[in-house]
């Protein structure tokens, strides 16, 4: 049964935290029925491509550390920011928030299927994370104030 819960003031633009992978495929699967499309988690190496294009570069905007580039560590906010506030952020295919804001979870498992793959990185993490090819995994039931998520569109 879902509960009416509202988000902190001002953070309606922010992406969702605290969500597990089962709230993502229940969101998912409403939103298909909304949109009469299908949704899922992208796999790792799908993220990997939107972050890094074709040219392999190391963050979304080049290969050289920017401080202004994304909601990191460094950017002092200290929490999530709305998303697409930093434009150096955007991929080459035009995906927001390539770098920093939240980890995001993936459809890719480890560990027998009980790890899921973590991509990018967080509002609290510095540079050396937040380049496209880093990745972590967490239980698959996790939920954390630094993991959101996004969904590819069938």
């Amino acid at each position: 049964m879902w509960k009416k819960r509202n988000y902190p003031d001002g953070t309606a633009q922010h992406p969702v935290v605290l969500i597990s992978v089962g709230d993502i495929s229940a969101y998912a699967s409403w939103k298909g029925k909304q949109t009469e499309a299908t949704y899922r988690l992208p796999t790792a190496m799908e993220w990997v491509k939107a972050a890094r294009g074709t040219d392999g570069r190391y963050f979304p905007w080049g290969n050289n550390w920017l401080d202004k580039g994304t909601n990191a560590a460094v950017s002092g906010l200290h929490y999530t920011s709305a998303i697409a506030t930093f434009p150096l952020s955007r991929s080459v295919y035009g995906v927001e928030d390539m770098a920093g804001n939240v980890f995001e979870y993936t459809s890719s498992l480890e560990n027998q299927g009980t790890h899921i793959v973590m991509k990018g990185c967080s509002w609290d993490d510095l540079p050396g994370f937040c380049r496209a090819a880093y990745q972590h995994t967490r239980p698959i039931n996790s939920r954390h104030i630094l993991f959101g998520f996004r969904l590819v569109k069938e």
